[in-house]
């Protein structure tokens, strides 16, 4: 008795929220490795980032400024580093934004066949929303039990027969 498991398997899920916008493929089509399969509306993302980056902008200059001012004594140390962190917090908040733009679309992380697709085009998502999943059949994997006693007449590289039964 055997049994035949998928070579790998994964569950695709979203990292963002957002509106399915398109959905790339089709229940039990093949997909290619790095084959878009998902992609949320990307505007909220845009607009996002878009403020981001214009807080990133405000934030150099605001340290830029202090940079020169506390070189002529005209600001204090103290105002300075706050200038400067929170020029890091706008960078890191940018980089936040542009990371979350990019979760927005989900590409296949290997070659297989695509499962029952579980979202519609227009339905909002969650974080960790469960949108289908990928199957690499290629090769199977087959797990079975030997007895003891035959264990000493295998070898590694052996070809073995097996029949299939249907239940």
């Amino acid at each position: 008795v055997a049994t035949l498991s998928a070579n790998e398997i994964i569950e695709i899920r979203s990292e963002a929220e957002g509106r399915v916008a398109t959905i790339n493929f089709e229940e039990g089509q093949p997909v290619q490795q790095g084959q878009l399969l998902i992609a949320l509306d990307e505007a909220k993302f845009q607009a996002t980032v878009a403020e981001a980056e214009a807080n990133f902008n405000m934030a150099k200059a605001d340290m830029d400024r202090s940079e020169s001012m506390v070189q002529n004594k005209t600001i204090s140390q103290q105002e300075y580093d706050q200038a400067k962190a929170n020029f890091e917090a706008a960078q890191a908040t940018l980089d936040l934004m542009k990371r979350d733009w990019k979760d927005s679309q989900i590409f296949a992380q290997f070659d297989g066949i695509m499962s029952a697709r579980l979202v519609s085009p227009g339905q909002v998502i969650n974080k960790n929303t469960h949108l289908s999943t990928l199957v690499d059949i290629d090769p199977v994997k087959v797990e079975f039990r030997v007895p003891e006693r035959f264990l000493g007449q295998l070898k590694i590289g052996q070809s073995i027969q097996f029949r299939v039964a249907a239940y």
